[in-house]
């Protein structure tokens, strides 16, 4: 066998134009493969990284609604028996659906955000972030490997405003000190406690294959961190 490579090697060094066209085409081959792979994984394979996974449902709404005049709505739009379908709920709605649920264990919403201005020690930057109700994490399972969670009292509109920081976030911007806990930043001009970092693991509910938001927020600071005040 070994004589046999050897052969093959001076071969291939003899055509060294068609051999870079074959070394070439496998790369990109594998390349491909990878992309492929990845894709599919995220899509199909892989899980996400909560408490019972193939338990979670995502409600959807269905039918015309005349009264929208603008839409916030993300990912795709489909159609069921020729009525539109939009993944996005008023949170008025959101908030009759759980008042009225009997059959699932809770219900939870949350929604990305357009970036926000994010300051560090006076440093600002443009940074991701996922606003979301208090029972989020909690119904999920979802725990931080420093600090703790957002919680149900955090989401009340007399709480202090509070955040978590993803892992990437906190490896990048405090260079993973613990001591980030408690610490004050400022969020669309509006001061905001960290009160812990999510997994690595963990990139939410709708991102399992990009990276996880660099920051979470409940929802009742909604009114602050879009008014700008």
């Amino acid at each position: 066998m070994l004589n046999d490579l050897k052969y093959a090697a001076r071969l291939l060094l003899k055509s060294k134009g068609w051999t870079a066209m074959v070394v070439l085409s496998l790369a990109l081959g594998i390349g491909a493969n990878t992309v492929l792979f990845s894709a599919i994984n995220g899509l199909v394979v892989r899980t996400l990284p909560v408490d019972d996974p193939h338990s979670l449902v995502r409600l959807r709404r269905v039918g015309q609604n005349d009264m929208v005049t603008s839409s916030s709505d993300y990912g795709s739009i489909a159609s069921e028996g020729g009525q539109p379908s939009r993944a996005t709920l008023s949170f008025p709605i959101f908030e009759q659906l759980r008042a009225a649920n009997r059959t699932l264990t809770d219900l939870f919403a949350g929604a990305p955000m357009s970036s926000v201005s994010v300051a560090v020690d006076n440093q600002a930057e443009i940074a991701t972030a996922y606003i979301a109700s208090g029972n989020y994490h909690s119904l999920l399972g979802v725990t931080a490997v420093v600090g703790r969670t957002i919680a149900a009292d955090d989401d009340r509109a007399d709480a202090q405003p509070v955040a978590v920081i993803s892992h990437a976030f906190w490896t990048r911007r405090f260079g993973r000190d613990p001591g980030v806990v408690g610490k004050v930043i400022r969020a669309n001009n509006t001061p905001v406690t960290i009160v812990g970092v999510l997994a690595p693991e963990f990139s939410g509910v709708q991102r399992v294959l990009g990276p996880a938001h660099d920051l979470g927020f409940p929802l009742a600071l909604d009114p602050l961190l879009n008014s700008g005040t």
